[in-house]
């Protein structure tokens, strides 16, 4: 089987999951980082590439897994 692309929703997510919830309720950043910790994770044993979009206003980057 082919690995598969995902481009995801970060904000949609997070505010999807009580567990991602509850991490951005401390703070952004914290949610953020924990859903970026979870997709790490899942590329690893899956082999898929997820690229993870947080939309809205600020400033932007790019991080590798």
């Amino acid at each position: 089987m082919d690995d598969v692309r995902w481009l995801i929703d970060g904000y949609n997510v997070i505010r999807r999951s009580p567990e991602l919830g509850a991490r951005e309720r401390q703070s952004l950043e914290a949610g953020r980082q924990a859903l970026c910790d979870l997709l790490s994770r899942a590329a690893r044993v899956s082999g898929d590439e997820f690229t993870v979009v947080f939309d809205g206003a600020g400033g932007g980057g790019t991080a590798g897994a």
